[in-house]
């Protein structure tokens, strides 16, 4: 909740104003995972700035610009992995390490991801990114 918070409306903070949801910024190098004959890297920095960071920020990555000073204005590094390509296990597997948009949830939160002003509500309460190690395996062609 907060300042600006309103529970589960979320997004609609500072009714009846001009404000900036959202500026993004991805630096990135997408891992060719179509080929099958040799090892291949990627990494993403998705950097965001504005009023929509209090729905993205996890504690200790500049949480304290929300949570201590209660900035309206804020930036979050959202997303922040290294993704490493084996083409030799089973059909292919992408091994990411690092701070990631939740993958069981079911919209993207930044914008140029998402062309509708409206997000899922179910982004309020449920956890936004995750930091750790994910693999993500081809086992067939199905």
């Amino acid at each position: 909740m907060g300042t600006g918070g309103n529970g589960f409306v979320a997004y609609d903070v500072y009714p009846n104003t001009i404000q900036l949801d959202q500026l993004t910024l991805y630096v990135q190098r997408m891992a060719d995972e179509v080929q099958t004959d040799h090892f291949d890297w990627g990494f993403r920095l998705a950097n965001l700035f504005g009023s929509d960071y209090k729905y993205t920020f996890t504690h200790d990555y500049f949480s304290d610009q929300y949570i201590r000073a209660h900035n309206r204005y804020g930036y979050d590094p959202v997303m922040a992995y290294v993704d490493l390509y084996f083409p030799w296990v089973a059909e292919g597997m992408n091994l990411r390490m690092g701070r990631y948009i939740s993958i069981p949830d079911i919209e993207a939160q930044l914008a140029p991801d998402n062309l509708m002003a409206s997000h899922s509500d179910v982004y309020s309460p449920d956890p936004y990114t995750q930091t750790g190690i994910v693999a993500s395996i081809r086992w067939n062609k199905n």
